[in-house]
């Protein structure tokens, strides 16, 4: 019986070569993977606790002015008025924007 040509190739090429190969770079990409997303996982959780952990010292708190509890519409809007928003841009350029 005449061995077909796929039939010929198996009978010459028995290693396990290309197979083992292919699993070993898989294995070292998953690897590399997981170390890199741990890595910014890491880094991202460092950041958290550092900016959960800040505290207002009293004299900031002082320049906060007090807001009404109240769901007034017009109450909001006196609030709104009264906050200064002048430093809002510098706050926000001072956070960190890489992790």
């Amino acid at each position: 019986m005449a061995k077909t040509p796929m039939e010929e190739l198996r009978s010459v090429d028995g290693t396990k070569g290309p197979l083992f190969a292919t699993i070993v770079i898989i294995i070292v990409l998953l690897i590399g993977g997981v170390t890199v997303f741990y890595g910014q996982f890491k880094k991202s959780r460092e950041w958290q606790k550092a900016y959960n952990n800040a505290t207002l010292t009293e004299a900031q708190a002082d320049k906060i002015p007090a807001t009404s509890t109240s769901t007034n519409l017009d109450t909001l809007e006196t609030d709104l008025e009264v906050t200064d928003l002048s430093t809002l841009d510098a706050d926000i350029d001072s956070l960190p924007t890489t992790y």
